[in-house]
C-alpha cells in the first residue's frame, strides 16, 4: 500500500511573529514624533519582566504593600487602581518600543524620550493621552500571546467547543 502524505495546513502569517507597527502623532508642542512598537521576543520578554520587577519595588518602597496587594478590595476606578494599571502599562510599552523618532525638516532622526516619560512616577501623566492611547493599543494588539485575557477553568467548561459554535 502506497503511503498518502497528508497536506500540511498553511496557516497564514505564521512566520510574521516579528510584526511592528509605526505610530505617528503631534505633540502640543508642534513636534512630530514617531514609535516603532513591535511584538516582544523573549528579549523584550526580559525587558517586561524587569521593568514589571521594577513597578513592584517601586510599590514596596512608596506604599509598603505589592501592587496586587494594593488593588486588593479597590474598583476598577479608584485613583489607586488607575496608577497601579499605569506602573503595569509602562513595564510592557516599553517592552514594546523599538524606535523612538523626531521628525526635523524632512528627515526623521532616533531620540530618547524626555526623562518624565521614563520614570515611573509620572510616565502616564508625562505622556500626551493621543499617543499613549495610540501606543498602548498598539502594543496589545501586537502581543495577543502575552495581553489577551485568559478563561478560567469553569469559563471553558460551559461553552462548546469552538467547532460547534
Amino acid at each position: 500500500m502506497a503511503k498518502v502524505k497528508k497536506p500540511v495546513a498553511v496557516v497564514p502569517g505564521i512566520w510574521e511573529w516579528d510584526q511592528e507597527r509605526v505610530i505617528e502623532e503631534v505633540l502640543p508642542s508642534g513636534a512630530e514624533i514617531r514609535l516603532t512598537v513591535g511584538w516582544l521576543s523573549g528579549y523584550q520578554m526580559a525587558q517586561y519582566r524587569v521593568l514589571y520587577q521594577e513597578t513592584i519595588l517601586y510599590a514596596m518602597e512608596k506604599h509598603g504593600v505589592t501592587p496586587s496587594e494594593l488593588v486588593e478590595g479597590e474598583d476598577g476606578l479608584s485613583p489607586i487602581t488607575t496608577e497601579v494599571q499605569s506602573w503595569w502599562e509602562r513595564a510592557f510599552m516599553f517592552s514594546a518600543l523599538r524606535k523612538v523618532e523626531v521628525k526635523a525638516g524632512e528627515e526623521w532622526h532616533v531620540t530618547e524620550f524626555p526623562p518624565a516619560w521614563r520614570e515611573i512616577e509620572t510616565f502616564r501623566y508625562s505622556v500626551p493621552d493621543n499617543l499613549y492611547a495610540q501606543w498602548r493599543a498598539a502594543t496589545m494588539d501586537l502581543n495577543p500571546q502575552i495581553f489577551s485575557a485568559r478563561q478560567s477553568e469553569p469559563e471553558k467548561k460551559d461553552e462548546p467547543p469552538a467547532e460547534t459554535m
